[in-house]
């Protein structure tokens, strides 16, 4: 039915999503204290701290989440609109 499709596409969308953003999230807290650690003055003082909060992970997510469910609202609508041999040749 066209619900299971919906569901089907939600599930594909919420696992895309969440497994980027989890990459996204290890991949640049890595970069930045990596980036931080070469950042160094010639005494060895580094030239800025790296402030690790949770609100550095909880707003991207929120962000990141939010703009997928958006984009996936269009996709659902079209789907609204298709029959399920439609559906099926797309």
């Amino acid at each position: 039915t066209t619900k299971d499709i919906r569901i089907t596409l939600l599930h594909q969308i919420l696992i895309t999503s969440l497994t980027a953003i989890a990459l996204g999230l290890a991949a640049g807290t890595y970069a930045i204290t990596s980036y931080a650690s070469y950042m160094v003055y010639p005494n060895g003082k580094p030239r800025f701290y790296v402030n690790l909060n949770v609100i550095n992970y909880v707003l991207p997510l929120i962000l990141t989440l939010g703009s997928a469910v958006v984009a996936s609202m269009f996709a659902f609508i079209k789907i609204r609109k298709l029959t399920i041999i439609e559906l099926i040749k797309e």
